[in-house]
């Protein structure tokens, strides 16, 4: 499975005359609007991870322009333009009326009380109360984002085979690893891609993961406002937790 395989298959089923409405790219949240509706990124940095800061493609310019053109030329810069790119692709989709108001955090408890060994990329606000409530759990992280408990992102090879849930980021789709990593992931694995940044596509379905876990944008003024003044998560508004399960899947 090549990288951004499924950010350009996104990009190939949007509507070529599809315009970019609004774009925010704030300290913590980018958000995105077209015609269809909005979408979510978080706002990664090239610094953050390390990397040369690089532009992005024709900053001031933006809206207007088709989303398949801009998202293509974000696609291929930095990580705040592949940030963009992600959360335009999201606006671009249609709702989804199969999204139902679960979020991941109940899907990972009704596996968990099961007795199912949860492997989890990315440390969400959620793991405290996850290990408080005794699931077998184990939580990987960036080196230089590690929070007490988790393990570095560097073991998580050594952890997939035994994993009978793989929660992962949907950050991932900005930093260009989710394929690797659903690539590596054990045949008997449910797959939950996970947080704001996630696209509420039945697209996922295809690339074996079972329940597409994000938020719709239903206030997308409120949302472009918070991004601007430098929401966190526990700050954005406007968003409705959804989510989308494979067929057959069902939600726990």
């Amino acid at each position: 499975m090549a990288p951004d395989s499924i950010l350009q298959e996104l990009r190939r089923r949007t509507p070529p005359d599809l315009s970019l409405e609004a774009l925010c790219v704030g300290l913590h949240w980018t958000v995105a609007t077209t015609a269809r509706g909005a979408g979510v990124g978080a706002a990664f940095r090239d610094q953050d991870f390390g990397l040369e800061a690089r532009d992005v493609p024709g900053a001031g310019t933006l809206v207007g322009q088709p989303v398949v053109e801009v998202a293509q030329a974000c696609l291929g810069a930095g990580l705040a333009a592949r940030s963009a790119a992600v959360a335009m692709l999201a606006a671009a989709l249609p709702a989804d009326p199969a999204a139902l108001p679960v979020n991941a955090k109940e899907l990972l408890v009704g596996y968990g009380a099961k007795g199912a060994r949860v492997v989890m990329v990315g440390h969400f606000l959620m793991v405290d109360w996850l290990r408080e409530a005794n699931l077998d759990l184990r939580v990987f992280e960036l080196p230089g984002r590690l929070q007490p408990g988790d393990l570095p992102s560097t073991e998580l090879s050594a952890h997939l085979p035994s994993a009978d849930v793989l929660a992962i980021t949907a950050t991932t789709l900005i930093t260009g690893t989710l394929e690797d990593i659903l690539a590596r992931r054990a045949p008997h694995t449910k797959v939950i891609l996970m947080g704001p940044t996630t696209p509420l596509s039945p697209l996922l379905f295809d690339y074996g993961i079972h329940h597409v876990c994000g938020v719709r944008v239903e206030q997308p003024d409120v949302a472009l406002a918070c991004a601007a003044q430098g929401a966190t998560a526990r700050q954005m508004q406007g968003l409705r937790r959804l989510c989308l399960s494979a067929p057959g899947e069902g939600l726990l």
